[in-house]
């Protein structure tokens, strides 16, 4: 589900002007990979949205934003071990469009 916020971040990220080329394939990995994280830690989050309260840390916005932060540092380690394997095919992406459409 995509929220006024997404889409206000989304419309500043278009409107953002380039900051330059991707200079190697390297690059590229490393922005897919990123990338790849930001989806993988939305999707852990949304898969445990519905999970109660953890009886250790209690309930209320610290809690809360502890989870969030725990399912980003997930999504960055399971990137890191190979991830969903999207990353590859990302990287080719953007290096292709790239070459068709300049920097």
């Amino acid at each position: 589900m995509v929220t006024a916020l997404d889409t206000l971040s989304i419309q500043a990220a278009a409107d953002r002007p380039r900051t330059g080329a991707i200079r190697d394939k390297a690059e590229a990995m490393r922005i897919a990979e990123e990338f790849e994280s930001v989806y993988l830690a939305d999707a852990l989050k949304m898969m445990t949205a519905e999970i109660g309260n953890d009886p250790v840390t209690g309930a209320g916005t610290g809690s809360q934003n502890w989870r969030e932060l725990l399912m980003d540092e997930y999504a960055k380690d399971m990137t890191r071990k190979g991830g969903l394997g999207l990353a590859p095919s990302i990287a080719r992406e953007l290096l292709a469009i790239q070459e068709t459409h300049g920097p």
